[in-house]
């Protein structure tokens, strides 16, 4: 027969347990580990994203006070210097904040991460690159800060649909057809 307080403390560690098993915060917990373990995304984004983890762990329902001009700064530099490998300390430091509640703030504000924001920044610039220049793909990978062409194709091909050369050949081939008629 089990005491009271075995009750309790099995009643509380069951709990637990469902509340892990079924919240969102134990979801983007796996997310993280399986990000971190496969080396998907720049540390930026997995900064970001742990900060946005532990932050929501720690306020779930309560909604944080935004500092949209610290966020303005934060996106001037992450546009300013998309091509560096960036920290979330980095960034906060530029925008004047700490990097706990940029990272909270940022996602409360944009829906995403500062490492997606600068994904999506950094793609944009290399599909212009790609439109414009014959530089190969590696170059273009180092110039916009990814690791490599690799970590550059699986992010170019996560956004767009299509990997840098498909992208590059596509557009190619439009440019001309469009030569050809006007």
């Amino acid at each position: 027969m089990l005491s009271d307080l075995d009750l309790a403390f099995t009643a509380t560690y069951l709990r637990s347990v469902i509340d892990l098993s079924g919240a969102q915060p134990a979801w983007d917990l796996m997310d993280l580990y399986r990000r971190i373990t496969t080396r998907q995304g720049n540390q930026l984004d997995l900064e970001s994203r742990a900060v946005a983890l532990a932050f929501s762990i720690v306020r779930r329902s309560a909604r944080v006070p935004r500092d949209l001009q610290s966020l303005r700064r934060a996106c001037e530099y992450v546009h300013a210097h998309f091509g560096q490998n960036l920290t979330l300390a980095q960034v906060a430091r530029a925008a004047g904040i700490h990097p706990v509640y940029l990272g909270q703030v940022f996602r409360q504000e944009f829906g995403e991460t500062l490492g997606e924001y600068l994904n999506r920044i950094r793609v944009r610039a290399a599909a212009e690159s790609l439109a414009n220049s014959d530089l190969p793909l590696s170059t273009i990978a180092l110039d916009f800060g990814f690791y490599d062409q690799s970590h550059f194709t699986r992010i170019f091909r996560q956004l767009t649909g299509a990997t840098p050369a498909v992208f590059r050949a596509d557009y190619a081939s439009r440019k001309t057809s469009f030569s050809a008629v006007h």
